[in-house]
């Protein structure tokens, strides 16, 4: 815990400013605005519970939630719920502008998550998730989609 409270209060600052407008992916076909815009929807999406209705049935849903709350690494090229595979179009006007987005998504998030334990929405994919199984999964998939991007190897 205390690892990736210093990770979402220090680091992610400093990785992001690494992160430029060219920079290519080692895998898939997200721009770095793309990744950090999925992130910020992504933090906030664990929020409202608008993240979308369960893709597996409740018994792979269960073994993916072992999965994601384990210490391995995400697997690569995984696709994004209802994106099919296609980019989705960028909300902000620039990269420096979602990075702000992104910093201002995790205050949010973890602020919230922080003070409302209890807090419980739906992972399309592993199931329901309270507020600790929400930080560790936004830790790893941060983590996941900087290695995309050679910000953490």
């Amino acid at each position: 815990k205390a690892e990736q409270n210093d990770f979402f209060s220090n680091k992610i600052p400093v990785f992001l400013e690494q992160l430029n407008e060219q920079d290519l992916p080692r895998w898939g076909m997200m721009t770095p605005q793309h990744m950090i815009e999925h992130l910020g929807s992504t933090l906030l999406g664990s929020l409202k519970g608008v993240m979308s209705e369960p893709i597996l049935p409740p018994d792979q849903a269960a073994q993916t939630k072992v999965y994601l709350m384990s210490n391995k690494s995400f697997p690569k090229k995984a696709v994004f719920p209802g994106t099919k595979g296609k980019l989705v179009p960028l909300r902000f006007d620039s990269l420096e502008m979602a990075k702000t987005k992104l910093i201002g998504a995790i205050t949010k998030t973890f602020a919230y998550l922080d003070i409302n334990a209890d807090h419980s929405t739906v992972h399309p994919y592993a199931g329901t998730f309270n507020a600790d199984n929400w930080k560790t999964f936004h830790y790893k998939h941060i983590v996941h989609h900087f290695r995309q991007f050679g910000l953490i190897e």
